[in-house]
């Protein structure tokens, strides 16, 4: 039996929207499995030699990645605490150099490198003193501000295991150890009027304090803990002349602390100006301090404290 005419009309307009669906599917799916090629990791390590050999990671140190030939902005990559840092990327030819050259042990390192990336793999570059390009930073100019013999970053690495969190019932704040016998400096702000405390030596250990002496004008605490808690670890030495000049405007300054949440860390920034009656209590602090833990020297064993 013939289907009359109106339903095959219908019937061919249906069909007919069927087929330009399926034919923009098929425009809209196909492109994105032709984009969908997989990235390769670049993995970057910088390691040089300390004065005895040891291997020193440099960290937080920046980086450039730029694709060959350019065709956008180079992107900066920055290395964490162990001198490492990764990026995906996607495969082809590029060019990582430093963004500035790296201070280390009196000489300046920087480096260039092509590296080829491929779909689902991981490329691995190591940074030394091998393959950099290194000029020593000279002699010091006493005219001038000299270049410091490392970069401040590596101080990090070198201070941090002395930088404690201090915490008492109501605050947290940083403190660092100054003297092998158990004494911990802080902020006189963050102990208040308590008279112990807690140290956070490393993320698994804590051990108890004794407020020793605290100076609500010179904003300084010292704390004490038992020594063998701290055993091996390296006092940060106190040196500030009482004449001491003041920093200049516009010096890079960087603090070692330990915020409440995460790693130990180091903040830079930069001094916008210098208060003559600050640095004055900063300066008698600092005597106060040296003077105080001098006169300790005298006794043989904290058993007094």
């Amino acid at each position: 039996m013939a289907m009359p005419a109106p339903y095959r009309n219908v019937l061919g307009m249906i069909s007919g929207l069927l087929l330009r669906a399926l034919a923009f599917t098929a425009l809209v799916v196909l492109p994105s499995s032709s984009t969908g090629q997989a990235l390769g990791v670049l993995r970057v390590r910088i390691v040089l030699a300390d004065a005895d050999g040891t291997p020193t990671p440099a960290p937080r140190y920046a980086l450039l990645v730029s694709d060959n030939p350019a065709t956008a902005e180079p992107r900066r990559i920055i290395t964490t605490l162990d001198g490492t840092v990764e990026v995906k990327l996607r495969p082809g030819n590029y060019i990582l150099e430093s963004d500035k050259p790296l201070a280390f042990r009196g000489r300046r390192y920087q480096w260039m490198q092509m590296v080829d990336i491929a779909a689902g793999r991981d490329t691995v570059v190591d940074l030394t003193a091998a393959n950099a390009e290194v000029t020593d930073l000279g002699s010091p100019d006493a005219a001038t501000d000299a270049a410091p013999e490392s970069d401040a970053a590596f101080l990090l690495r070198q201070w941090r295991d002395s930088v404690f969190g201090v915490w008492t019932a109501d605050t947290h704040g940083s403190g660092f150890l100054v003297d092998a016998r158990g004494l911990v400096v802080t902020n006189q702000r963050g102990i208040g009027a308590a008279t112990s405390a807690e140290v956070q030596l490393t993320r698994d250990k804590k051990v108890a304090a004794r407020v020793l002496l605290a100076d609500a004008e010179r904003d300084v605490a010292v704390l004490w803990i038992d020594p063998a808690a701290v055993a091996g670890v390296r006092p940060v030495p106190l040196a500030c002349a009482p004449a001491g000049k003041p920093p200049d405007q516009g010096a890079d300054i960087f603090t070692i602390g330990e915020p409440l949440r995460g790693e130990k860390d180091m903040t830079s920034g930069v001094v916008s100006g210098v208060n003559s009656t600050t640095w004055g209590i900063f300066i008698g602090s600092i005597v106060t301090l040296e003077t105080w833990l001098q006169s300790t020297k005298t006794w043989n064993s904290p058993d007094w404290w």
